[in-house]
């Protein structure tokens, strides 16, 4: 068996990431049956359009659907496993089987532009966003206290 020593930190910070699992599948009423490969996801602003990326290292681009309704946005596909011998298989940390997520995103999102790329496994999807969406900077006015 192949032993791995962690620190009390990487300890810590593996017992969050279960926490956080199960609490995402608790409150989106997801079960194990239905999970199983959960693709980290990100969103932010960029040159007026929401990007949206997907980590899915060992999907085939091709066999990735994606769509939009409303503001849902919806990635489904599957991340196939290694054929290995259960006789030769040690440990593993990596999921593998079908996925969907499913992202409610910001209103005043535009239809026409949206553009799905992939490069080194990452999916970025760009929708563009209407002017009065996007977020406005609000300067902090600082006042001087005088004694």
């Amino acid at each position: 068996m192949l032993a791995r020593r962690m620190g009390p930190f990487e300890e810590l910070f593996e017992l969050q990431r279960d926490l956080m699992n199960l609490f995402d599948r608790v409150f989106s009423g997801e079960t194990a049956e239905t999970t199983g490969f959960r693709p980290a996801c990100e969103a932010y602003y960029k040159d007026g359009q929401l990007v949206v990326r997907a980590e899915l290292a060992g999907v085939d681009p091709k066999s990735v659907d994606i769509s939009l309704a409303g503001r849902t946005l919806t990635i489904k596909g599957t991340r196939p496993a290694p054929e290995v011998p259960a006789d030769d298989r040690i440990f593993g940390e990596i999921e593998y089987g079908p996925f969907e997520r499913s992202l409610t995103l910001p209103e005043g999102l535009r239809d026409e532009g949206i553009r799905a790329r992939w490069h080194d496994g990452i999916l970025e999807i760009t929708i563009p966003v209407s002017q009065e969406a996007l977020p406005k900077k609000i300067p902090v006015e600082v006042e001087m206290v005088r004694a």
